[in-house]
């Protein structure tokens, strides 16, 4: 029951094969499957069904953009079988190509026995730009909790076609407008000499000056980045080979951005501690009595400097 099954959700990524035989390095290959559906609703149902019909207790989604890291998958489900029976869903970190850093995406840990509930919860196509978000949000609403951990999963969005560039950027461009003003002039800094950040760049402006809510469909960009290419001068990458040159790049970058993960997780460890650090120091202060009203008097201050910030932009 412990040995979940692999999905990847692929829409004909570059990295699709380099993706699969990582996770076959840390999975047997009869327990990964793929699902093509278009749009990303269709594909999360499939995910969904192939969960419940396993056997598994737990069930890996890994988008094809994404390129594990050796062991990530049992890392992620160590985590995964510590969590109490309300949590569907477990996510780690990635580094991610197009933010420069680390975040959530492309990969998540469900519990099999609670996608009977989440099937019907995936919203209908074309609703929303956010699927999977809008599902678990529904989930949580009926008290179905998700987790995010500090495991660092691999790599998103790096050796991606123009194409797929242009796509994710131009979601992107809807969905993180605040981006504008940190990432997007990275972007354009480093341009001159990376022809990813040039497509990131273009697909970005694109996506916040549509006036079109953007699916998640590759379907609805084949000419809009077949323009795109055409206007930068660029010609479409050639698929990726699935060989030990590429392999060795890959695990350099892993062994890169681990680093940054390890000491990302010490960060958070360090501020833990010293939160229960000042609690444990107030609480013996003041007493539990005047502890609680210490709590209660900040929670107060809190709520009420919220409701004069609010006052302040209506």
């Amino acid at each position: 029951m412990s040995e979940p099954i692999v999905v990847i959700r692929a829409a004909d990524e570059r990295t699709l094969p380099l993706c699969r035989t990582l996770l076959e390095q840390q999975v047997p290959p009869h327990r990964i499957h793929t699902v093509r559906e278009q749009p990303f609703e269709a594909a999360l149902r499939a995910c969904y069904r192939l969960g419940l019909e396993s056997s598994a207790e737990w069930m890996i989604t890994v988008d094809a953009d994404v390129l594990p890291r050796a062991g990530a998958v049992q890392a992620l489900l160590d985590v995964a079988l510590s969590m109490p029976p309300d949590v569907v869903q477990v996510e780690g970190l990635v580094h991610d190509r197009l933010a420069g850093g680390l975040r959530k995406a492309g990969h998540r840990a469900y519990r099999t026995s609670i996608l009977s509930t989440a099937l019907p919860l995936i919203p209908a196509n074309g609703t929303t730009i956010r699927p999977e978000f809008s599902t678990l949000s529904a989930l949580a609403e009926r008290g179905h909790r998700s987790h995010e951990c500090q495991v660092f999963f691999g790599v998103h969005d790096h050796e991606q076609y123009f194409r797929d560039v242009y796509r994710t950027s131009f979601v992107h461009g809807q969905k993180h407008t605040a981006w504008l003003a940190d990432i997007v002039p990275t972007w354009r800094d480093a341009m001159s000499s990376d022809d990813d950040l040039r497509m990131a760049l273009r697909g970005f402006c694109d996506g916040v000056q549509s006036l079109q809510s953007a699916r998640i469909d590759v379907r609805d960009f084949h000419e809009s980045s077949a323009r795109a290419l055409i206007d930068l001068g660029l010609s479409e990458k050639q698929p990726l080979v699935d060989d030990g040159i590429n392999m060795a790049r890959v695990t350099a970058l892993h062994a890169s951005f681990a680093a940054l993960a390890d000491a990302a997780r010490a960060d958070a460890v360090r501020a833990a501690r010293s939160t229960r650090q000042r609690l444990f120091a107030n609480y013996r202060r003041f007493g539990l009595r005047r502890y609680l009203i210490h709590v209660a008097g900040g929670i107060l201050l809190s709520i009420g400097a919220r409701l004069r910030q609010d006052g302040d932009v209506s």
